[in-house]
């Protein structure tokens, strides 16, 4: 019986993507042995609030600077799809379309703080391995309520500590705003159109 592929899903906004997203992908796959990594910039984020950076330019720079790994690839399956971009929906559409695979949906431990406010979350859990990586700031632990539905779920969570970077996107757009210094936080190849978008 041959082994079923382990596929990393890493969504986002990616407005923009700086160096501590690519350090989770890079840290995860190694970890857990994943085949490759999907990245999926989301079109619509539910929870997010403010202006975001129109689509294409996000998936461009996300492209670049990307562009190097073999085993990463973006999916636009958000962006394709009309409306919010809830993380079950792409979940199920990913499952049908890798019908074979395991799917392990990446993110950081600020993402344990607002669990139980996302679309369908208990379903979530079911669909996918739901991998919670180190976030400097947040703690590395579950409420009883997401504890108790995790004991239940087909997949689950998995606890993931890793060497990651003390970035967000918001932080990185307020230091081009007031014109600070970010270049070793973006990746070399989309820093001066990062640049241009904020400045």
């Amino acid at each position: 019986m041959s082994k079923r592929e382990k596929i990393g899903i890493l969504g986002g906004t990616f407005n923009p993507v700086h160096k501590g997203h690519l350090q989770m992908a890079r840290e995860s796959q190694e970890k857990l042995q994943l085949d490759k990594i999907i990245f999926i910039p989301a079109s619509v984020p539910p929870l997010k609030e403010g202006q975001i950076t129109a689509y294409a330019s996000r998936r461009k720079w996300l492209a670049k600077a990307i562009a190097g790994e073999a085993t990463w690839e973006i999916s636009d399956i958000e962006q394709q799809r009309q409306g919010k971009s809830y993380t079950y929906d792409t979940l199920v559409v990913l499952q049908e379309m890798y019908p074979q695979a395991e799917l392990y949906f990446l993110t950081g431990a600020d993402s344990l703080t607002t669990l139980t406010d996302w679309y369908k979350w208990q379903e979530i859990l079911d669909l996918c391995y739901f991998v919670i990586t180190t976030r400097p700031g947040y703690e590395l632990v579950m409420t009883e309520e997401i504890k108790q539905r995790e004991a239940k779920a087909k997949k689950g969570i998995l606890l993931l500590p890793i060497d990651a970077l003390p970035l967000s996107s918001t932080e990185i757009r307020t230091a081009l705003q007031q014109g600070e210094n970010i270049e070793h936080f973006i990746p070399s190849e989309i820093i001066d159109e990062v640049k241009q978008a904020w400045q």
